[in-house]
């Protein structure tokens, strides 16, 4: 293989911002052949692109290079309508209910058929792609981007093969995205994710999150309470002695009731910060 039709240097024009050198990339990998951790870039591009004129080069490439049981699955659950479909799950005039609709329903048939990480990544991209909106925003774009949190979380904490391919794709944008965000109502979505998911690359971000406002810190709260990674009890050991200092009952319970979920270690913390007459008998023995 020559140098200009490398995987190196296919991949920087694959990976470009500018759509001429996708274009261009394309046009060279419809010529010379796409290397297999390639294929899922050219399947991104067929799927989901802006661009027609990306998306058609794309399928080309991909028709004539993925394996068959790839493009069997992308014919048996994928249709081109699907990239118009909301985030959201929902009936006319935003009204949510039980039953998924949407790219809530065909996102986790995908990642079934596709089992592997790499494409579990392009299967998520609408729902990461939108987690990257900027502030400000309209209100739509705000339920966008806490439907799509949501959604990350729900399939990050299913106790079956999906949450194993999800989990490791959802946390990085998931982070990123609390880091970005200051909306209450945003960020309250990703902290629930992050809880939901349990991945414990999110306790630092969620450490942080103890002296934002109450709102926030208290999802904190019952989030590190899940992940239960000790780094977490020393933060939440002071967060309850400063309830205790501002005589706040309520946050008092909602901090104990997480490091309960620590086991001896956060009952100790409990005990040390002053809370040993919110202990059973059997908690402080």
């Amino acid at each position: 293989m020559t140098e200009d039709s490398s995987p190196e240097n296919l991949r920087k024009f694959l990976e470009s911002d500018d759509p001429a050198m996708v274009r261009m990339g394309l046009s060279m990998a419809k010529g010379r052949g796409v290397p297999e951790e390639l294929l899922p870039t050219i399947l991104k591009f067929y799927m989901w692109d802006e661009d027609k004129t990306v998306r058609a080069a794309a399928k080309s490439v991909f028709t004539k290079y993925a394996p068959e049981n790839l493009k069997k699955i992308i014919k048996n659950n994928w249709k081109p309508s699907y990239r118009t479909l909301s985030v959201r799950s929902q009936k006319k005039g935003s009204v949510y209910f039980s039953e998924k609709t949407g790219l809530a329903k065909i996102i986790p048939e995908l990642i079934n058929e596709f089992k592997s990480k790499d494409y579990t990544v392009i299967a998520l991209y609408p729902y990461t792609q939108i987690l990257k909106s900027e502030p400000p925003y309209a209100y739509d774009l705000q339920l966008s981007i806490q439907a799509a949190a949501e959604a990350l979380g729900e399939l990050g904490e299913r106790s079956n093969n999906l949450s194993s391919l999800v989990a490791p794709v959802a946390i990085k944008p998931l982070i990123e995205a609390l880091e970005q965000h200051n909306n209450d109502f945003v960020v309250e979505s990703i902290v629930i994710s992050l809880g939901n998911i349990r991945d414990r690359r999110a306790v630092e971000p969620l450490i942080k999150l103890l002296d934002s406002n109450q709102r926030n810190w208290k999802m904190a709260v019952l989030a590190l309470g899940k992940i239960r990674d000790i780094r977490a009890i020393k933060p939440l050991r002071k967060k309850l002695q400063q309830a205790y200092d501002h005589l706040d009952f309520t946050s008092q319970e909602l901090i104990i009731e997480s490091l309960r979920k620590f086991g001896i270690p956060g009952i100790e913390a409990i005990v040390e910060a002053g809370g040993a007459n919110f202990l059973t008998l059997v908690e402080i023995k």
